[in-house]
């Protein structure tokens, strides 16, 4: 089935070289060359290629949709070690399969992908597929907030409000909230708000 793609790598060109001209084509809405490239970069073992292939067939961009094919590709990008295929693969996976989600989630996670890291955060505060785990909820929440995630900044002010996961502090909930309703975070804002109201903090 990918064999029979169009490869359109360059004589000479090494894969960094190739992934960038792939994304140069796809941000100019060359969707389909993108594809030639990183299918021929894919077949030949680049993780990011694999990656964006993956990407592509679940989003019907430049090839078909493939729900199949997406998963293949994305697995492949994973297990080579790709935090980006990492987190794709889980978000692919988040609903069939929770558990094989916040697997892969943490694999990006460790690595330092700040998506991972809040959705994890919010699996484990949740129990959504995995067992609530509000240490470990906590300990995400303050890596993906310490890279500008407002969702994690949001939660950590639930937590120290509700005491679930940190003690009871009106004041770091209000900090929280604070930093997360500057980053756009509407919930937070509202949070906050409430907060200024009743003078909580």
């Amino acid at each position: 089935m990918f064999g029979s793609l169009l490869r359109a790598l360059r004589p000479g060109a090494g894969p960094d070289a190739e992934l960038a001209r792939a994304l140069e084509a796809a941000r100019a809405g060359r969707a389909t060359e993108a594809v030639r490239i990183w299918t021929g970069l894919a077949e030949m073992g680049v993780m990011r290629a694999m990656t964006n292939l993956g990407a592509c067939f679940a989003n019907g961009t430049g090839v078909a949709a493939d729900p199949q094919a997406a998963r293949l590709w994305l697995e492949r990008g994973a297990e080579a070690g790709d935090a980006l295929g990492q987190r794709n693969l889980a978000t692919l996976l988040l609903r069939p399969d929770p558990a094989g989600a916040a697997r892969w989630y943490g694999l990006a996670a460790e690595q330092g992908d700040a998506v991972s890291q809040n959705e994890l955060s919010r699996m484990l505060f949740e129990g959504d597929g995995v067992s609530v785990d509000l240490a470990g909820a906590r300990t995400w929440a303050e890596r993906a907030a310490a890279q500008g995630i407002a969702a994690a900044a949001s939660r950590l002010g639930m937590m120290f409000h509700e005491a679930k996961g940190a003690p009871r502090d009106p004041a770091q909930a209000a900090i929280w909230w604070h930093q997360a309703a500057k980053a756009g975070d509407g919930d937070a804002a509202a949070m906050l708000g409430a907060a200024y109201h009743m003078g909580q903090g």
